[in-house]
Protein backbone atom coordinates (compact mmCIF):
# COMPACT_ATOMS: atom_id res chain seq x y z
CA UNK A 1 0.00 0.00 0.00
CA UNK A 2 1.54 3.26 -1.10
CA UNK A 3 1.58 6.28 2.02
CA UNK A 4 -1.00 8.45 0.66
CA UNK A 5 -3.44 5.52 0.17
CA UNK A 6 -2.76 4.41 3.68
CA UNK A 7 -3.08 8.35 4.91
CA UNK A 8 -6.63 7.98 2.75
CA UNK A 9 -7.12 5.02 4.59
CA UNK A 10 -6.65 6.42 8.13
CA UNK A 11 -8.57 9.28 7.14
CA UNK A 12 -11.89 7.00 6.54
CA UNK A 13 -11.15 5.00 9.34
CA UNK A 14 -10.94 8.07 11.66
CA UNK A 15 -13.92 9.91 10.14
CA UNK A 16 -16.69 6.79 10.24
CA UNK A 17 -16.88 5.99 13.84
CA UNK A 18 -20.11 5.35 14.06
CA UNK A 19 -19.54 4.37 17.94
CA UNK A 20 -21.69 3.88 20.66
CA UNK A 21 -20.56 6.16 22.78
CA UNK A 22 -20.64 8.49 20.43
CA UNK A 23 -24.06 8.40 19.70
CA UNK A 24 -25.22 8.04 23.16
CA UNK A 25 -23.43 11.29 23.99
CA UNK A 26 -24.98 13.48 20.92
CA UNK A 27 -28.38 15.48 21.04
CA UNK A 28 -30.65 16.30 19.35
CA UNK A 29 -30.26 19.76 17.38
CA UNK A 30 -33.40 21.53 17.50
CA UNK A 31 -34.17 24.92 15.92
CA UNK A 32 -34.43 26.99 18.91
CA UNK A 33 -34.52 30.38 17.67
CA UNK A 34 -38.48 30.49 18.11
CA UNK A 35 -38.44 29.45 21.49
CA UNK A 36 -37.26 31.05 25.16
CA UNK A 37 -37.57 28.21 27.69
CA UNK A 38 -37.77 24.29 27.35
CA UNK A 39 -39.45 22.36 29.09
CA UNK A 40 -39.40 18.18 29.66
CA UNK A 41 -41.98 16.52 30.93
CA UNK A 42 -42.64 12.91 31.76
CA UNK A 43 -45.87 11.18 31.13
CA UNK A 44 -47.89 11.86 34.67
CA UNK A 45 -46.70 15.66 34.54
CA UNK A 46 -48.19 15.88 31.04
CA UNK A 47 -51.33 14.39 33.18
CA UNK A 48 -51.70 16.67 35.90
CA UNK A 49 -51.05 19.90 33.64
CA UNK A 50 -53.81 18.71 31.16
CA UNK A 51 -56.07 18.21 33.81
CA UNK A 52 -55.42 21.74 35.93
CA UNK A 53 -54.56 24.22 33.05
CA UNK A 54 -56.40 22.76 30.01
CA UNK A 55 -58.43 25.63 28.13
CA UNK A 56 -60.65 22.83 26.34
CA UNK A 57 -61.62 21.50 29.73
CA UNK A 58 -62.67 24.22 31.51
CA UNK A 59 -65.00 25.40 27.96
CA UNK A 60 -66.68 21.98 27.83
CA UNK A 61 -66.75 22.25 31.50
CA UNK A 62 -69.53 25.38 31.42
CA UNK A 63 -71.60 23.04 29.40
CA UNK A 64 -71.95 21.02 32.85
CA UNK A 65 -72.91 24.33 34.48
CA UNK A 66 -75.22 25.53 32.11
CA UNK A 67 -77.83 22.13 32.73
CA UNK A 68 -77.03 22.56 36.39
CA UNK A 69 -78.55 26.29 36.32
CA UNK A 70 -81.46 24.67 34.19
CA UNK A 71 -82.27 21.96 36.67
CA UNK A 72 -82.62 25.05 39.20
CA UNK A 73 -84.89 26.97 36.55
CA UNK A 74 -87.50 24.13 36.05
CA UNK A 75 -88.01 23.58 39.68
CA UNK A 76 -89.57 27.16 40.06
CA UNK A 77 -93.15 27.82 40.01
CA UNK A 78 -94.58 30.48 37.89
CA UNK A 79 -95.01 33.97 38.76
CA UNK A 80 -98.09 35.26 40.26
CA UNK A 81 -100.41 37.74 38.18
CA UNK A 82 -101.71 40.95 39.86
CA UNK A 83 -104.52 43.05 37.79
CA UNK A 84 -105.38 46.45 38.86
CA UNK A 85 -107.97 48.78 36.84
CA UNK A 86 -108.90 52.43 38.18
CA UNK A 87 -111.31 54.80 36.82
CA UNK A 88 -109.79 57.41 34.18
CA UNK A 89 -112.42 60.05 34.09
CA UNK A 90 -115.43 60.39 36.68
CA UNK A 91 -118.65 61.39 34.51
CA UNK A 92 -120.20 61.54 38.22
CA UNK A 93 -117.89 64.10 39.25
CA UNK A 94 -116.20 65.45 36.55
CA UNK A 95 -113.09 64.90 38.03
CA UNK A 96 -109.85 62.59 36.40
CA UNK A 97 -108.69 59.59 37.97
CA UNK A 98 -111.32 59.89 40.69
CA UNK A 99 -111.99 56.35 42.33
CA UNK A 100 -114.33 58.04 45.32
CA UNK A 101 -117.47 56.45 45.93
CA UNK A 102 -119.71 55.73 45.26
CA UNK A 103 -119.37 56.36 41.18
CA UNK A 104 -115.57 56.50 41.35
CA UNK A 105 -114.47 52.48 40.86
CA UNK A 106 -111.21 50.39 40.75
CA UNK A 107 -110.51 46.52 40.53
CA UNK A 108 -107.91 44.47 41.72
CA UNK A 109 -107.27 40.77 40.87
CA UNK A 110 -104.61 38.71 41.42
CA UNK A 111 -103.94 34.80 39.92
CA UNK A 112 -101.68 32.00 39.72
CA UNK A 113 -101.39 29.56 37.39
CA UNK A 114 -101.33 25.59 38.39
CA UNK A 115 -99.30 22.84 36.08
CA UNK A 116 -101.17 19.80 36.89
CA UNK A 117 -100.99 16.08 35.42
CA UNK A 118 -97.76 16.11 36.88
CA UNK A 119 -96.39 18.72 33.76
CA UNK A 120 -93.89 20.53 36.64
CA UNK A 121 -92.78 17.17 37.87
CA UNK A 122 -91.68 15.75 34.71
CA UNK A 123 -90.19 19.48 33.66
CA UNK A 124 -88.09 18.49 36.70
CA UNK A 125 -87.14 15.08 35.87
CA UNK A 126 -86.04 16.08 32.53
CA UNK A 127 -83.68 18.78 33.34
CA UNK A 128 -82.04 16.77 35.48
CA UNK A 129 -81.49 13.93 33.09
CA UNK A 130 -79.80 16.87 30.55
CA UNK A 131 -77.61 17.62 33.17
CA UNK A 132 -76.78 14.05 33.66
CA UNK A 133 -76.24 13.66 29.81
CA UNK A 134 -74.47 16.94 30.08
CA UNK A 135 -72.19 15.21 32.21
CA UNK A 136 -71.93 12.19 30.03
CA UNK A 137 -71.24 14.76 27.15
CA UNK A 138 -68.53 16.26 29.09
CA UNK A 139 -66.91 13.08 29.97
CA UNK A 140 -66.22 12.48 26.25
CA UNK A 141 -65.40 15.60 25.47
CA UNK A 142 -62.56 14.64 28.07
CA UNK A 143 -62.27 11.59 26.38
CA UNK A 144 -61.30 12.34 23.00
CA UNK A 145 -59.10 14.87 24.24
CA UNK A 146 -56.85 12.33 26.32
CA UNK A 147 -56.05 10.41 23.55
CA UNK A 148 -55.50 12.96 21.75
CA UNK A 149 -52.82 14.28 24.76
CA UNK A 150 -51.15 10.62 24.53
CA UNK A 151 -50.84 10.53 20.70
CA UNK A 152 -49.07 14.11 20.38
CA UNK A 153 -46.80 13.04 23.08
CA UNK A 154 -45.84 9.53 21.78
CA UNK A 155 -45.21 11.66 18.62
CA UNK A 156 -43.42 14.09 19.94
CA UNK A 157 -41.52 11.66 22.36
CA UNK A 158 -40.84 9.36 18.89
CA UNK A 159 -39.91 12.24 16.52
CA UNK A 160 -37.72 13.37 19.21
CA UNK A 161 -35.83 10.16 18.87
CA UNK A 162 -36.07 9.43 15.46
CA UNK A 163 -34.35 12.65 14.84
CA UNK A 164 -31.40 12.10 17.21
CA UNK A 165 -30.45 8.72 15.34
CA UNK A 166 -31.12 10.45 11.87
CA UNK A 167 -28.76 13.13 12.64
CA UNK A 168 -26.17 11.37 14.09
CA UNK A 169 -26.40 9.23 10.92
CA UNK A 170 -26.24 12.54 9.11
CA UNK A 171 -22.96 14.10 11.25
CA UNK A 172 -20.94 10.80 10.74
CA UNK A 173 -21.96 10.68 6.79
CA UNK A 174 -21.24 14.41 6.85
CA UNK A 175 -17.39 13.81 7.74
CA UNK A 176 -17.11 10.58 5.39
CA UNK A 177 -18.24 12.67 2.46
CA UNK A 178 -15.36 15.47 3.40
CA UNK A 179 -12.88 12.50 3.66
CA UNK A 180 -14.37 10.71 0.50
CA UNK A 181 -13.75 14.16 -1.27
CA UNK A 182 -10.21 14.37 -0.36
CA UNK A 183 -9.40 11.05 -1.64
CA UNK A 184 -11.27 11.91 -4.90
CA UNK A 185 -9.06 14.42 -5.39
CA UNK A 186 -6.09 12.21 -4.71
CA UNK A 187 -7.26 9.96 -7.20
CA UNK A 188 -7.85 7.39 -4.46
CA UNK A 189 -11.62 7.47 -4.51
CA UNK A 190 -14.25 7.13 -7.61
CA UNK A 191 -16.21 9.94 -8.01
CA UNK A 192 -19.62 7.67 -8.31
CA UNK A 193 -18.18 6.86 -4.33
CA UNK A 194 -18.68 10.29 -3.68
CA UNK A 195 -21.67 10.94 -5.24
CA UNK A 196 -23.59 7.99 -3.66
CA UNK A 197 -22.60 9.42 -0.29
CA UNK A 198 -24.04 12.61 -1.15
CA UNK A 199 -27.38 11.20 -2.17
CA UNK A 200 -27.32 8.88 0.81
CA UNK A 201 -27.23 11.93 3.06
CA UNK A 202 -29.71 13.98 1.22
CA UNK A 203 -32.11 10.93 2.03
CA UNK A 204 -30.90 10.94 5.75
CA UNK A 205 -31.86 15.07 5.61
CA UNK A 206 -35.33 14.51 4.02
CA UNK A 207 -36.39 11.56 6.24
CA UNK A 208 -34.60 13.88 9.24
CA UNK A 209 -37.09 17.00 7.77
CA UNK A 210 -40.22 15.31 7.76
CA UNK A 211 -40.20 13.76 10.65
CA UNK A 212 -39.04 17.43 12.28
CA UNK A 213 -42.51 18.76 11.05
CA UNK A 214 -44.10 15.93 12.71
CA UNK A 215 -42.62 17.30 15.83
CA UNK A 216 -43.63 20.87 15.08
CA UNK A 217 -47.22 19.60 14.72
CA UNK A 218 -47.22 17.17 18.08
CA UNK A 219 -45.65 20.05 19.63
CA UNK A 220 -48.22 22.72 18.31
CA UNK A 221 -50.92 20.54 19.68
CA UNK A 222 -49.58 19.82 22.93
CA UNK A 223 -49.16 23.22 24.04
CA UNK A 224 -52.31 24.31 23.00
CA UNK A 225 -54.10 20.89 25.25
CA UNK A 226 -51.58 21.78 28.44
CA UNK A 227 -52.42 25.94 27.60
CA UNK A 228 -48.58 26.68 26.99
CA UNK A 229 -47.42 29.88 25.42
CA UNK A 230 -45.92 30.18 22.00
CA UNK A 231 -41.86 30.58 23.44
CA UNK A 232 -42.15 27.16 25.04
CA UNK A 233 -40.40 24.24 24.08
CA UNK A 234 -41.87 20.68 25.12
CA UNK A 235 -39.39 17.78 25.34
CA UNK A 236 -41.10 14.45 26.11
CA UNK A 237 -38.83 12.43 28.87
CA UNK A 238 -40.98 9.04 26.99
CA UNK A 239 -42.33 6.08 28.31
CA UNK A 240 -40.93 2.63 28.83
CA UNK A 241 -42.52 -0.76 27.56
CA UNK A 242 -43.38 -3.20 30.29
CA UNK A 243 -42.78 -6.47 29.36
CA UNK A 244 -44.33 -8.05 32.74
CA UNK A 245 -47.40 -6.19 31.71
CA UNK A 246 -50.27 -8.67 32.28
CA UNK A 247 -53.13 -7.83 29.76
CA UNK A 248 -56.69 -8.33 31.38
CA UNK A 249 -59.24 -11.36 29.61
CA UNK A 250 -61.31 -9.91 26.67
CA UNK A 251 -64.46 -10.61 28.89
CA UNK A 252 -63.00 -7.98 31.78
CA UNK A 253 -62.18 -5.48 28.70
CA UNK A 254 -65.70 -5.45 27.48
CA UNK A 255 -67.14 -5.19 30.74
CA UNK A 256 -65.45 -2.64 31.61
CA UNK A 257 -65.92 -0.90 28.72
CA UNK A 258 -70.12 -1.09 29.61
CA UNK A 259 -69.58 0.25 32.86
CA UNK A 260 -67.66 3.42 31.60
CA UNK A 261 -68.09 4.31 27.88
CA UNK A 262 -69.24 8.35 27.84
CA UNK A 263 -71.10 7.76 24.85
CA UNK A 264 -73.09 4.42 26.11
CA UNK A 265 -73.44 5.69 29.39
CA UNK A 266 -74.59 8.88 27.05
CA UNK A 267 -76.92 7.26 24.64
CA UNK A 268 -78.56 5.16 27.64
CA UNK A 269 -79.54 8.45 28.96
CA UNK A 270 -80.85 9.66 26.38
CA UNK A 271 -83.44 7.02 26.47
CA UNK A 272 -84.28 7.67 29.86
CA UNK A 273 -84.95 11.25 28.54
CA UNK A 274 -87.11 11.07 25.64
CA UNK A 275 -89.31 8.62 27.85
CA UNK A 276 -89.05 11.13 30.40
CA UNK A 277 -90.04 13.64 27.51
CA UNK A 278 -92.62 11.66 26.11
CA UNK A 279 -94.36 11.59 29.94
CA UNK A 280 -93.82 15.62 29.99
CA UNK A 281 -96.05 16.21 26.53
CA UNK A 282 -98.62 13.73 27.50
CA UNK A 283 -99.08 15.81 30.53
CA UNK A 284 -98.90 18.89 28.36
CA UNK A 285 -102.00 17.58 26.81
CA UNK A 286 -104.24 18.46 30.06
CA UNK A 287 -104.51 22.31 29.92
CA UNK A 288 -103.24 24.85 32.93
CA UNK A 289 -105.32 25.71 35.87
CA UNK A 290 -105.52 29.24 36.66
CA UNK A 291 -107.15 30.75 40.03
CA UNK A 292 -107.52 33.79 41.52
CA UNK A 293 -109.39 36.38 43.97
CA UNK A 294 -110.55 39.49 43.09
CA UNK A 295 -112.07 43.03 44.49
CA UNK A 296 -114.13 45.39 42.55
CA UNK A 297 -114.65 48.90 44.26
CA UNK A 298 -117.89 49.61 42.46
CA UNK A 299 -118.18 48.37 39.43
CA UNK A 300 -120.15 45.38 40.12
CA UNK A 301 -123.32 44.69 41.02
CA UNK A 302 -123.11 45.88 44.55
CA UNK A 303 -120.40 47.82 45.72
CA UNK A 304 -117.13 46.58 47.49
CA UNK A 305 -117.11 43.13 45.49
CA UNK A 306 -115.15 40.60 46.71
CA UNK A 307 -114.89 37.11 44.31
CA UNK A 308 -112.80 34.57 43.57
CA UNK A 309 -112.42 33.22 39.93
CA UNK A 310 -111.01 30.07 38.25
CA UNK A 311 -110.08 29.63 34.15
CA UNK A 312 -108.83 26.49 32.53
CA UNK A 313 -108.65 25.96 28.84
CA UNK A 314 -110.48 23.60 26.85
CA UNK A 315 -108.59 21.06 24.86
CA UNK A 316 -110.89 20.51 21.63
CA UNK A 317 -108.54 21.09 18.84
CA UNK A 318 -104.88 21.45 20.45
CA UNK A 319 -104.32 17.89 22.53
CA UNK A 320 -100.47 18.14 21.85
CA UNK A 321 -101.25 15.53 19.53
CA UNK A 322 -97.94 16.54 17.42
CA UNK A 323 -95.13 16.72 20.25
CA UNK A 324 -96.90 13.66 21.67
CA UNK A 325 -95.80 11.26 18.26
CA UNK A 326 -92.36 13.51 18.07
CA UNK A 327 -91.71 11.95 21.41
CA UNK A 328 -92.69 8.35 20.44
CA UNK A 329 -90.38 8.32 17.78
CA UNK A 330 -87.49 10.14 19.03
CA UNK A 331 -87.68 7.86 22.14
CA UNK A 332 -87.39 4.68 19.29
CA UNK A 333 -84.58 6.85 17.75
CA UNK A 334 -82.93 6.55 20.91
CA UNK A 335 -83.40 2.85 21.87
CA UNK A 336 -81.49 2.12 18.59
CA UNK A 337 -79.21 4.88 18.89
CA UNK A 338 -78.41 2.65 21.66
CA UNK A 339 -78.34 -0.63 20.11
CA UNK A 340 -75.60 1.71 17.09
CA UNK A 341 -73.20 2.74 20.15
CA UNK A 342 -73.21 -0.46 22.13
CA UNK A 343 -72.50 -2.31 18.69
CA UNK A 344 -69.89 -0.28 17.76
CA UNK A 345 -68.20 -0.17 21.02
CA UNK A 346 -67.96 -3.67 21.47
CA UNK A 347 -66.29 -3.90 17.78
CA UNK A 348 -63.82 -1.23 18.71
CA UNK A 349 -62.93 -2.35 21.94
CA UNK A 350 -62.32 -6.16 20.11
CA UNK A 351 -60.29 -4.63 17.08
CA UNK A 352 -58.35 -2.96 20.10
CA UNK A 353 -57.46 -5.23 22.05
CA UNK A 354 -56.50 -7.66 19.30
CA UNK A 355 -53.98 -5.16 18.37
CA UNK A 356 -52.39 -5.03 21.85
CA UNK A 357 -51.81 -8.23 21.67
CA UNK A 358 -50.37 -8.83 18.64
CA UNK A 359 -48.01 -5.53 19.54
CA UNK A 360 -46.84 -7.41 23.05
CA UNK A 361 -46.67 -10.52 21.09
CA UNK A 362 -44.33 -8.95 18.59
CA UNK A 363 -42.18 -6.90 21.05
CA UNK A 364 -41.69 -10.19 23.33
CA UNK A 365 -40.28 -11.88 20.36
CA UNK A 366 -37.36 -9.52 20.28
CA UNK A 367 -34.23 -11.01 22.07
CA UNK A 368 -33.18 -8.26 24.78
CA UNK A 369 -29.62 -7.79 23.28
CA UNK A 370 -30.94 -7.11 20.04
CA UNK A 371 -30.28 -3.08 20.08
CA UNK A 372 -26.65 -4.22 21.18
CA UNK A 373 -26.53 -6.83 18.27
CA UNK A 374 -27.62 -3.54 15.79
CA UNK A 375 -24.64 -1.38 17.34
CA UNK A 376 -22.00 -4.51 16.64
CA UNK A 377 -23.58 -4.60 12.83
CA UNK A 378 -23.23 -0.96 12.21
CA UNK A 379 -19.62 -1.14 13.91
CA UNK A 380 -18.62 -3.69 12.08
CA UNK A 381 -19.67 -2.06 9.18
CA UNK A 382 -17.63 1.06 9.13
CA UNK A 383 -14.33 -1.51 10.04
CA UNK A 384 -14.82 -3.83 7.08
CA UNK A 385 -15.40 -0.51 4.76
CA UNK A 386 -12.41 1.21 6.57
CA UNK A 387 -10.22 -1.93 5.68
CA UNK A 388 -11.55 -2.38 1.93
CA UNK A 389 -13.18 -5.62 3.21
CA UNK A 390 -16.71 -4.44 1.56
CA UNK A 391 -17.46 -1.47 -0.93
CA UNK A 392 -18.96 1.54 -0.73
CA UNK A 393 -22.50 0.10 -1.90
CA UNK A 394 -22.28 -2.66 0.68
CA UNK A 395 -21.71 -0.30 3.35
CA UNK A 396 -24.54 1.90 2.55
CA UNK A 397 -26.44 -0.99 2.41
CA UNK A 398 -25.77 -2.26 6.18
CA UNK A 399 -26.01 1.74 6.95
CA UNK A 400 -29.87 1.66 6.09
CA UNK A 401 -30.27 -1.78 7.77
CA UNK A 402 -29.19 -0.27 10.64
CA UNK A 403 -31.07 2.71 10.43
CA UNK A 404 -34.22 1.20 9.41
CA UNK A 405 -33.62 -0.80 12.09
CA UNK A 406 -33.47 1.61 14.41
CA UNK A 407 -36.60 3.53 13.49
CA UNK A 408 -38.64 0.29 13.55
CA UNK A 409 -37.68 -0.34 16.63
CA UNK A 410 -39.03 3.12 17.93
CA UNK A 411 -42.16 2.49 16.09
CA UNK A 412 -43.01 -0.77 17.57
CA UNK A 413 -42.55 0.65 21.03
CA UNK A 414 -44.77 3.70 19.93
CA UNK A 415 -47.37 1.36 18.53
CA UNK A 416 -47.30 -0.55 21.53
CA UNK A 417 -48.13 2.65 23.79
CA UNK A 418 -50.69 3.94 20.92
CA UNK A 419 -52.48 1.01 21.25
CA UNK A 420 -52.93 0.94 25.03
CA UNK A 421 -53.56 4.15 24.77
CA UNK A 422 -56.55 3.41 21.98
CA UNK A 423 -58.00 0.61 23.99
CA UNK A 424 -58.22 2.52 27.05
CA UNK A 425 -59.79 5.09 25.09
CA UNK A 426 -62.36 2.76 23.84
CA UNK A 427 -62.52 1.35 27.42
CA UNK A 428 -63.37 5.00 28.59
CA UNK A 429 -61.20 4.60 31.55
CA UNK A 430 -57.25 3.87 32.50
CA UNK A 431 -57.76 0.24 32.55
CA UNK A 432 -54.58 -0.72 31.61
CA UNK A 433 -51.57 1.16 32.60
Amino acid sequence: MTIKNALIAFLLMVACVFSTATRAQQTQSQDTKYYTDTVRMTLPEVEQRFVDHSLAILVAKYDVDVAKAGVMQAKLWYNPNIYYSHTLYNTSTGKWLDASPPSGNYDVQLSQLFSIAGKHTNAVKLARIDAERAQYTFNEVVRSLKLELYTNYSTLYVSEQKMKILDSQVVNLNKLINVAQQAYKLGALAGNDVTRLKAEMNDLQNSSLAIENNLYDAQAVLKTLLNYDMPVFILAAGYEYKKELALPAMAEVMNAAIQNRSDVLLADKSIEYNKTNLALQRSSAVPDVTLGTEFDRAGNASPDFYGINMGIGLPVFNRNQGQIAIAKAQTKQAEENKNLALNGMQNQVEASYIKLVNNKQQLDKLPSDYPDELESLISSAVKNYNKRYISILEFLDLVRTYTSAKLSLIDLNSNYFNTIQNLNYYIGTQLIK
